[in-house]
């Protein structure tokens, strides 16, 4: 399959997905990448907590879904917690509280340990949507495209910041698409990723991040003592 007629199926994509929004237009690859960077790295300055799924699929059907629930309290205190669904059974997987310079974390529900770090951190999770190892990178012939569009969320103007990206190795297409709302201060409000591919045509993960800025019933404290 040629880059033309990977570069029309990203055009018919682009017509379906901004169709019904209002101006739109193309951006570089290192505009796209320095927006939503920036928006990211502004979440750091602001309490909030964020809901990270992830959907897995076989075949087209469900197999598994990861939750991230990812807490900041400013001015030094964050709470991260990982868990696995299938088959309609839940596991939790990892919970880690931080607060100045004290780590507390626990695996599969346990004992709570803790540990004394140099400096505060606070743990952020990123997509691995769209990546690849540099030895398949290589072999994969590779097309993206970037837009932006006037849009809204939860009643606010946003910016939309679409990527679109295939990717064809072999007789496959792998099909990788992000959207980022980023309102009007800066901030990302929400985000949604997914990854499919044509041969079969069926979608293969779907990630979707939501947030919620100065949750009143937020609160993280030390486990133990």
């Amino acid at each position: 399959m040629s880059n033309s007629r990977i570069v029309t199926i990203g055009i018919l994509i682009f017509l379906s997905v901004f169709s019904s929004f209002g101006q739109t237009k193309y951006i570089s690859a290192d505009e796209f990448n320095s927006a939503t960077a920036a928006a990211r790295e502004k979440l750091r300055s602001v309490t909030y907590r964020s809901i990270y799924v992830q959907k897995f699929y076989e075949s087209g059907r469900l197999a598994e879904t990861r939750t991230t629930i990812n807490e900041n309290l400013l001015p030094d205190r964050s709470r991260i917690s990982f868990s696995s669904e299938s088959n309609g059974r839940v596991k939790p997987i990892l919970e880690e509280i931080r607060i100045g310079e004290l780590r507390y974390s626990r695996n599969d529900g346990g004992d709570w340990i803790n540990q004394e770090l140099p400096r505060p951190q606070v743990a952020r999770v990123e997509s691995t949507i769209g990546t690849a190892t540099p030895s398949v990178a290589r072999e994969i012939k590779q097309v993206g495209q970037y837009l932006i569009a006037d849009s809204t969320h939860a009643n606010r103007p946003v910016k939309l910041y679409y990527r679109f990206e295939s990717r064809l190795l072999g007789d496959i297409m792998y099909i990788f698409e992000s959207r980022y709302w980023i309102d009007t201060d800066g901030l990302l409000v929400k985000q949604s990723d997914s990854q499919r591919n044509t041969t079969p045509d069926n979608i293969t993960q779907q990630n979707a991040t939501t947030y919620e800025f100065n949750p009143k019933d937020l609160k993280i404290e030390a486990p133990i003592k």
